[in-house]
């Protein structure tokens, strides 16, 4: 209830003015931005890549339009479940532990590290962590905390095998598009690579730490995603 406080008594007209428009502004532009990724997204790489691949300019700006539409209409929709969900923060980070974990999982480990992930193996992935957090949170009622880390183990264990599985179902690339041949990696980039995983390790411990209420846990945390981009930028300065 602090800022809620500071607005009602202690700021003074005008100035309280002042930060209502910010606070509406702020939440247009994050509501816009969020609209353009999602009717982008969904125009590109869902629409132009597997419904209609020889879609024109005018189709996709048609697909961009309905994909707005839809995305405002789900977001006003989801409004109306934040009130069973605890409120506005527990929402926020439901949706984090259920949506964000396995992503981050897929993306991070397997799209960039790991060159024999499929799009079957990221997809399955997916949809298995955010099933397994959606099933924890609501049907057993667990807590933020172990929801996120089981949806992101469950990500992390189905995205390769499956993967492994669909590997023949990759199309055989035309020989234009094959990349040129590198040089092994030196060894600074293999020392930087190796702290993201570390660091990714050390955020999954903080995660379970926390699960289980230990002191400290946010900082080790912290100190795992350092680490995490520590290593990462390290990598990305040598070839």
């Amino acid at each position: 209830m602090a800022v809620p406080t500071l607005i009602v008594h202690l700021l003074p007209a005008g100035v309280l003015g002042f930060v209502i428009c910010g606070f509406l502004a702020s939440g247009l532009s994050t509501i816009g931005s969020n609209l353009g990724a999602a009717a982008t997204l969904a125009a590109n790489d869902i629409y132009g890549r597997f419904v209609n691949r020889k879609a024109t300019q005018r189709e996709l700006l048609v697909a961009v339009r309905i994909a707005t539409v839809l995305a405002g209409v789900l977001m006003i929709a989801v409004t109306y479940l934040v009130p069973y969900l605890g409120g506005a923060v527990d929402a926020y980070l439901t949706i984090i532990s259920i949506m964000d974990m396995p992503l981050f999982v897929i993306a991070i480990p397997y799209g960039l590290l790991w060159k024999r992930a499929t799009w079957q193996g990221a997809m399955a992935a997916y949809a298995a962590g955010s099933a397994a957090g959606a099933m924890l949170r609501f049907g057993f009622g667990l807590e933020v905390a172990p929801v996120t880390l089981i949806s992101g183990v469950v990500a992390a264990v189905v995205c390769p095998a499956v993967s492994l599985l669909t590997t023949g179902a990759r199309p055989i690339p035309e020989p234009e598009d094959l990349p040129a041949p590198r040089a092994p990696a030196s060894l600074a980039r293999r020392a930087g690579l190796s702290a993201v995983g570390l660091g990714f390790l050390v955020v999954l411990a903080g995660i379970l730490m926390a699960s289980q209420a230990a002191p400290y846990s946010s900082t080790l945390a912290l100190i795992g995603l350092a680490i995490f981009f520590a290593g990462g930028l390290w990598a990305a300065a040598y070839p």
